[in-house]
Formats: structure tokens, sequence, C-alpha cells
């Protein structure tokens, strides 16, 4: 009833069909969600409530890792044509400029923090406007879709993505290609999930950042239900991006600048957006996924003094705020540095793990261009899965990104394989391996 009281709440203004009609919308699109196939919800919800654990594979501890003099390829991909790399896997590139007709478009995966698979595992995304949808088993391009803006694919909907576009929060049905409205934020004039924001693991809850007059606010919205639960002024000047926690009781928070103070490092808030807790020191690259016991944590490049003092990631309790030393590499003993500026995905419904692409320097011969998974109980074992070898030097979407899948057998990343021809096209081609 409470949209009903809204529809004839409405001035007569002028525009007060415009506003009835967008309301209306809105109540159909409730409607049609709730209506949908509940058996399908059931069954993703049950999936992803029942998390699985690691599947049995080779992993190597870091003390046994070989240091290595890392070169570029000197002999190149071939778009749909797998590879067997070094450590076994198949490497298969699935995008390609001359094959989609263009030179312009990203073709490459989003980002580390994006899943790139639909919740069925029978579609991959790619970035870019148009965004290319691709055939998960096969790699062939399907369609293209309009995708809006901070496209995520639902856990629970095989077919679609959410996002937003101006201050609506909108859904995009990639069977139909067609987008609609779920809720209009009329008091705003424009909303964000911000570049690295996720819906949570269950698709009830998101954080969003408004835009008024005077400021910026934070919005818990209740996706589910279709309601906003708090919104509330704050200074967000210098935030990075902001995300709810994966089981959606929890708003993260993470700020440009280090440090332990007001608008610094990550930050944890409650759902009334109050009780702030410092929980990283450092904007440094990250993810948040769950544990092997179920708790929700960050995993975290640390800051550059602290990586030289042996440890290169960290992982933190996102409810506890207890930290963990990951990734134990120390100069004095190995007479190298380890891992720096790597980018990290826990996108996986595989709770314990993380994946790490290696992005910083050719010459450190500790696990160059790599990108493996590491196990979070500090054991320092890993998974060498494969080498990216992109050229990061041309340009910000020819990094690698890597992002795992949400079985965590497969992991897509950006590569120009540094070839000039690909190192001049916008971004880098999106690359599959299997594990």
């Amino acid at each position: 009833m409470k949209f009903f009281r809204n529809i004839f709440s409405i001035s007569n203004s002028c525009d007060c069909e415009k506003k009835i009609q967008a309301l209306q919308d809105e109540v159909n699109g409730f409607n049609n969600r709730v209506n949908a196939n509940t058996h399908n919800i059931a069954k993703n919800r049950e999936a992803i409530n029942e998390l699985k654990s690691p599947l049995e594979r080779e992993t190597i501890n870091l003390d046994d890792v070989e240091l290595e003099n890392y070169s570029y390829p000197t002999t190149y991909s071939s778009y749909l044509s797998p590879r067997t790399n070094r450590y076994g896997n198949t490497v298969t590139r699935i995008s390609d400029h001359n094959a989609f007709g263009t030179t312009s478009n990203r073709l490459g995966n989003d980002y580390s923090q994006v899943q790139s698979w639909n919740c069925d595992e029978t579609l991959i995304k790619l970035a870019g406007k148009p965004a290319f949808i691709i055939d998960a088993q096969t790699f062939e391009p399907i369609k293209t879709v309009n995708q809006q803006g901070d496209p995520r694919w639902s856990n629970i909907y095989p077919n679609i993505i959410y996002g937003v576009s101006d201050n609506n929060f909108v859904e995009l049905d990639v069977n139909t290609n067609q987008r609609r409205t779920i809720k209009h934020f009329s008091n705003y004039i424009r909303i964000t999930l911000t570049s690295q924001g996720n819906v949570s693991n269950d698709d009830k809850m998101v954080l969003l950042v408004g835009q008024k007059s005077n400021g910026q606010y934070l919005i818990v919205y209740d996706l589910e239900n279709n309601t906003i639960l708090k919104e509330k002024y704050m200074n967000l000047s210098n935030l990075d991006w902001c995300s709810i926690s994966p089981k959606g009781d929890y708003c993260l928070l993470s700020y440009n600048a280090d440090g332990l103070g007001a608008r610094q490092g990550m930050k944890r808030l409650d759902l009334n957006l109050e009780n702030e807790t410092a929980l990283v020191n450092a904007n440094a690259h990250n993810d948040y996924g769950l544990d092997a016991d179920g708790s929700q944590v960050i995993v975290h490049i640390r800051m550059n003094d602290e990586i030289e003092e042996g440890y290169a990631l960290a992982k933190t309790n996102i409810e506890t705020g207890e930290q963990t030393l990951l990734f134990e590499w120390k100069h004095s003993e190995k007479g190298s540095w380890g891992i720096y500026g790597a980018h990290i995905s826990m996108r996986s419904n595989v709770k314990g793990w993380a994946v790490i692409s290696e992005g910083c320097c050719p010459n450190h011969p500790c696990l160059p261009r790599e990108i493996f998974a590491i196990k979070l109980d500090g054991s320092n074992e890993i998974i060498r899965i494969a080498k990216h070898h992109t050229d990061h030097r041309a340009g910000y979407y020819h990094e690698a990104h890597a992002s795992v899948n949400r079985s965590f057998n497969q992991v897509i990343f950006k590569s120009n394989e540094n070839k000039q021809q690909y190192k001049n096209y916008e971004s880098a081609h999106a690359f599959v391996v299997d594990f």
C-alpha cells in the first residue's frame, strides 16, 4: 500500500501524470519481481548459502617457488584457439577487435572486484558500451547489450544485470535488451554503486551514493523489499568506493588517503550508518568475500613499508577487525622482494581463497606477471594459474585485473601480450584460463 499512498499524495502539478506513471511502473516492476520464478530463485539462493569448499588442486608453498627471470612471449595467441600453459591449464583468448568489428570498444573484463559470469555461469559479460555477451561454454559472442552505469550481474537471476541510470536503480534483461527501473530516487540528482561496489551475495542489499544539491549521501537500499532503510549526509569528497558487505550486514567505505583517521583507509559502518570502525590503514587494491569459516574478510595489499617487512598481503576480518598476514616473502631471507601492485579477486562462491594478479615489475623474480590463488589461512599455499603477459604501461584498460568465476575453476583477465598492435587498442583482449 505504501506505493499507492505515494501515488495519491502527489500534488496537482503539471508533471503529475508523469510522476504517477513512474511510480506505477515501479509498482508493476516490484510485483513482477515478486511473481518471478520462485523455484529458480530459491535454488540459486540455496547454492549461494551453501558456499562450496575448494576442490582438490595441486598447490605449492611459497617457500618452494623458484625465482625466475621473466621475459615476454615471442609468439602470440589466436582468437578462440586454446593453448596449454606451463602449469597445464588451458588458456583461451575470447575477444578480438577484428572479429568483433571494433577498435575502440573495451573488449576485456570489467575489474578484479566485478564478477564477469552470470549466476548460472552460462554467460560472460565484457566491459564497454555496448557490452558483448559471450557464451560461457563456447566463448562465442552472442549479442551486445546497452548496459547501464555500474553494471553488476544479479546473483540469483541469470539474465539480469543491475546498475544505475541518473537517479534510478535499474535492471537490464540481457535476453530482451530491455531496461527497467526498479527504484526511482526522486530526492537525488544521481546515484552510483561506485566502481567497486557490489550487491550482497543474496541480492537483498545495496549501498549507494546519492548526489543532492547540498552534497553526497550514503543510501542503504533494501533491494528485496524496494525500500530505503537509511540515508545520511556524509563528507565523501575523498571516497574511492563503497559497498555493502557480502552478507549484507555492514557498509564498507574505502578512501583515497592512507591512515586510520577520518576519511582515510577502509572503514566499516552498520546499516544505520553509525558506529564507524577503522579496518585497514591503506587505500590499496583489495576485495571482500568469505573466509573458510564463513566470516566476512577483506584481502588487501599492504603498504610498501609493510611489504618490505616481509608480508605482501593481509586478511582483515570485517566483523572483528582481526588481521592475518599473508604471502610471507622476507627480503632478508629470499634476497628479493615479493609482489607489489597486485589486484585481488574474491568473486567466487568458494570460501577461503583469493585470486591475485601480480601487476608490478617484470624484473621482480617472485611470481612476475603471475595469476595465482592463495589460501587465506596463512599457510603460504598457492595455486599457480597463468602468466598474463600484459604490459600495463599501455593504459589502465591494459592491466590484467584478473577476476575469478563463481565456481573457482576459471579466471578471466586482460592481456595485450606486449604486442604493439594490441597495445594501440583502447583495451587489451580478454582471456579465460581453466584451472
